[in-house]
């Protein structure tokens, strides 16, 4: 299965994005994983900053997140933002991560979307399909869209077209399709009933993650297409 669309940059494929909306009209529910965080999402000046929680013996493993507390069946998600990181970690596991997900308890089911490993500086677009239980996950891929990270604001899309299991995802920046790539998964991942999740993960201690963050100005999502 093809995009159909034009043809972009350096022969990537281009696709005209409707502009997103103000962040500030989403509402989202944010926590620190670690009762004894000092740091916190923050919703501010019309964007959403959610810095990577500092190395703290007190808190050296702690999730900064923002979930949006209303689903949305969707086929596309698209928003304006910053990835601010570098290659200091240790794990691949310390990560910014924005992304759609069907369950926002566990983590562990239909998810697609963005993923920037703190270890290498390199983002990448994946995909997730669970089993619905705690920890499990039946298939994961990812497909890398910068090495490493370029840190600028950018226009970000991940969009998903589903036929009889067979599901194609494409990543875009700034409309220039960068990566795709095809998977039979159940069920279909367009029209799921899904959330909104930006969060920074970090699970390990002894580095440095003064700066790192992600900012979203903007976002907007596209329905069933």
């Amino acid at each position: 299965m093809t995009e159909p669309q034009g043809t972009g940059i350096g022969g990537n494929t281009k696709k005209t994005i409707r502009t997103p909306l103000p962040i500030n009209n989403f509402t989202f529910n944010t926590y620190a994983s670690c009762g004894l965080s000092t740091q916190f999402p923050i919703m501010s000046a019309g964007q959403l900053t959610i810095p990577v929680a500092s190395d703290d013996p007190s808190c050296p493993f702690n999730f900064l997140d923002a979930d949006g507390r209303t689903t949305f069946n969707i086929s596309e998600f698209s928003f304006i933002g910053t990835f601010t990181s570098g290659a200091t970690a240790p794990s691949v596991d310390d990560q910014i991560a924005v992304f759609a997900t069907t369950d926002i308890v566990n983590f562990t089911s239909q998810e697609f979307g963005w993923a920037l490993t703190l270890n290498n500086n390199i983002l990448w677009g994946y995909v997730q399909n669970g089993t619905g239980l705690p920890g499990g996950v039946t298939y994961f891929n990812g497909v890398v869209i910068q090495n490493p990270s370029d840190g600028l604001e950018h226009l970000f899309t991940a969009r998903v077209i589903s036929t009889n299991g067979t599901n194609t995802f494409f990543w875009y920046v700034d409309n220039i399709l960068i990566n795709s790539f095809n998977v039979t998964l159940v069920p279909n991942y367009v029209n799921l009933p899904y959330h909104f999740v930006v969060t920074t993960h970090r699970t390990t201690g002894g580095w440095n993650s003064d700066a790192f963050q992600i900012v979203i100005k903007k976002f907007d999502f596209v329905y069933n297409i």
